[in-house]
């Protein structure tokens, strides 16, 4: 359903809202709804037919590509954010966490649908599969990295509980150290004298 309003004492003078519950379909319960407005009310109006012919399809559960519900888009809005946020880092760290926090965002189960539902299980989760696919404990903990900085963000940002702070950083396995040899020494002192 759609209506058109005008507004009073705004530049922008008429505005089209529409909310539409899907009925049909993979994505049935969830609602699409939204408003946009305009100076013009012919522009409004062609807007407005636009919207009521979209609605009863995506009513019938057409044109309306398998999405997530309406409340996981919290969750995108939090990441979105949190992007905005470590742009203060350095541009390597804000490069690498933006590469891996999508990466447990998308591995989250189909039925978390806010923040408060995701639990150290599902971090746990992810750490072992990322641990699994062949990569090390220390590629394993900068993703934990990533995931407690998103969380002390939420924390600050939206009063959410930083759930990750409790997960424990796997062990990493000792570097091999390796010191120069004489000959090795003498070569590199011999240059820089």
């Amino acid at each position: 359903m759609a209506t058109l309003k005008k507004l009073s004492n705004r530049e922008r003078k008429w505005i089209v809202r529409w909310h539409v519950t899907i009925k049909h379909g993979p994505n049935a319960g969830d609602i699409i709804k939204g408003s946009r407005t305009f100076k013009r009310k012919e522009d409004a109006q062609a807007f407005l037919a636009d919207i009521n012919k979209r609605s009863e399809r995506w009513g019938a559960g057409l044109d309306v590509a398998n999405r997530r519900s309406k409340s996981k888009n919290a969750i995108d809005k939090a990441v979105d954010l949190w992007k905005t946020h470590i742009k203060q880092y350095t541009p390597r760290t804000e490069s690498l966490y933006n590469s891996l926090l999508p990466r447990f965002i998308d591995n989250l189960p189909t039925g978390i649908v806010s923040l408060r539902q995701i639990s150290t299980s599902h971090i746990d989760k992810h750490l072992d599969s990322v641990i699994e696919n062949g990569n090390s404990h220390r590629y394993a903990n900068i993703h934990l990295d990533a995931i407690r900085n998103f969380f002390k963000f939420c924390e600050h940002r939206f009063g959410t509980v930083n759930i990750a702070v409790i997960i424990p950083r796997r062990k990493e396995k000792a570097r091999k150290q390796r010191f120069l040899t004489d000959q090795e020494y003498n070569k590199v002192m011999d240059c820089v004298l």
